[in-house]
C-alpha cells in the first residue's frame, strides 16, 4: 500500500479468489503521475540545473501539486460496477499534503466526519463530479487505508486494552496483512437490488418471501450517525425527552445501526417497493431472516476486512477486534 511495500493494494488484483472478477496482476509499475502534469515535473527536472536558485524555487512554487507529488492508479473493490457509467472502478490516488493534514486537527470536522470527505476530495480523483459520499462503504474503507499507507507507510502503531486482564499495551500492525482480505465484486450477482430469500417468514406463510437489497453508501452511514447524534442530544436535553427515550429509542448503538441500515438497504418486498410496504415488514423480521440478510451482505459486499487478531503480551490471550482508527492513524511510525 506504500511505495516500499512488497505486497500491497496498489494493483487492485485478487489472489486465489475464484468468486471474484478482479483483473489479473500486472507487472507494469503503478507509480504514475496524473496525465497532463507529468510533463511539468519533467521540465522542472530537466531544466533545474540551468536555473538559478531563485528561478528553481519559483518554478517549484508555481508547479501544480499533482506534478510534484506522485499519484498511483488504484482499482476499487467494487470495480465500479455499482456506479452509473463507471466501467472499471479505476481511480488516481495521491498522498495527503499538509493542507489535508490540517483538516484532521479541526475537531469539529473530525467529529462530523467531514474531515474524511475533504481528504477524499483532495486525494482521490473520482469520475466526473462524483461526491465521495456516493461511494460504497466498502470502497470508502478501502480508500481510507490505501491513502493512509500511501502517505505514512504500511506500519501502524496503536494501543489496546485487553478485555481479559485489563492491561493496556502498544502494538504495531503491518497493514499489508489486509491485502489478503480484499473482496472484489462478483459480477455474477447482477445489478442492485439483489434478491435475498427470507427462510423463516416463507415457512410461516407457505409462500416464498424475499427482499431486494442494495449495498450501503457512505451517505447512508452519515445520515444514520447524524440521526443518532441528534437523538442523543434530544434525549439529554430535558427530563421529559429522556423519559421518552427509554420507551422509543434503542439503548444499543449496534442494534440501532442495524435497524436503520435495514430501512435503507431493503428497497422492495417480492418486487413491491414503498416505505409503507418495506418498513412495517422490517419491524416483524425474525432473527433468522435478519441473519440471512446480514450473511448475504457479509459474503458479497465489496471491500476490505479490517478485523485483526492481537495477542496480549501480559496474559497471552488473543483478542479479535476491528483495527482501531485512533489519533495515530494519520501519523507515521517513528
Amino acid at each position: 500500500m506504500s511505495n516500499e511495500q512488497e505486497v500491497d493494494l496498489n494493483t487492485g488484483s485478487v489472489v486465489n479468489n475464484s468468486s471474484s472478477d478482479a483483473p489479473p496482476q500486472s507487472n507494469e509499475s503503478n507509480n504514475k503521475y496524473i496525465p497532463g502534469y507529468s510533463q511539468n515535473l519533467k521540465n522542472i527536472a530537466s531544466l533545474s540545473k540551468e536555473m538559478s536558485n531563485e528561478e528553481f524555487v519559483n518554478a517549484l512554487a508555481a508547479a501544480p501539486v499533482d506534478s510534484l507529488i506522485k499519484s498511483e492508479e488504484c482499482q476499487l473493490p467494487s470495480l465500479g460496477v455499482y456506479y452509473p457509467g463507471w466501467s472499471n472502478g479505476m481511480v488516481m490516488v495521491r498522498p495527503m499534503t499538509q493542507s489535508v493534514e490540517k483538516v484532521f486537527a479541526n475537531k469539529r470536522l473530525v467529529s462530523s466526519g467531514q474531515a474524511i470527505d475533504v481528504m477524499f476530495k483532495k486525494c482521490v480523483e473520482l469520475p466526473g463530479d462524483m461526491d465521495p459520499a456516493e461511494l460504497l462503504v466498502g470502497d470508502r474503507t478501502f480508500l481510507l487505508y490505501y491513502i493512509r499507507c500511501l502517505t505514512y507507510g504500511n506500519l501502524y502503531k496503536f494501543a489496546m486494552t485487553c478485555p481479559h486482564c485489563g492491561v493496556q499495551s502498544a502494538h504495531t500492525y503491518d497493514m499489508n496483512e489486509l491485502y489478503s482480505t480484499v473482496r472484489f465484486t462478483n459480477r455474477n450477482l447482477g445489478a442492485e437490488p439483489f434478491r435475498v430469500d427470507l427462510p423463516y417468514l416463507s415457512s410461516q406463510v407457505g409462500r416464498e418471501v424475499w427482499v431486494g437489497v442494495r449495498f450501503l453508501r457512505a451517505y447512508d452511514v452519515n445520515d444514520i450517525v447524524n440521526r443518532q447524534k441528534f437523538d442523543k442530544r434530544l434525549t439529554n436535553s430535558t427530563v421529559r425527552s429522556t423519559n421518552r427515550s427509554r420507551n422509543n429509542f434503542s439503548s444499543d448503538p449496534a442494534e440501532t445501526m442495524l435497524d436503520k441500515s435495514l430501512e435503507r438497504i431493503i428497497v422492495n418486498v417480492n418486487g413491491i417497493s414503498g416505505p409503507n410496504i418495506v418498513n412495517p415488514l422490517i419491524s416483524k423480521l425474525h432473527s433468522r431472516d435478519n441473519a440471512a440478510i446480514r450473511q448475504f451482505l457479509a459474503e458479497n459486499t465489496p471491500g476490505i476486512d479490517t478485523t485483526v487478531t492481537i495477542e496480549c503480551p501480559e496474559c497471552q490471550n488473543e483478542v479479535t477486534m476491528e483495527l482501531p482508527v485512533s489519533d495515530g492513524f494519520f501519523r507515521s511510525v517513528e
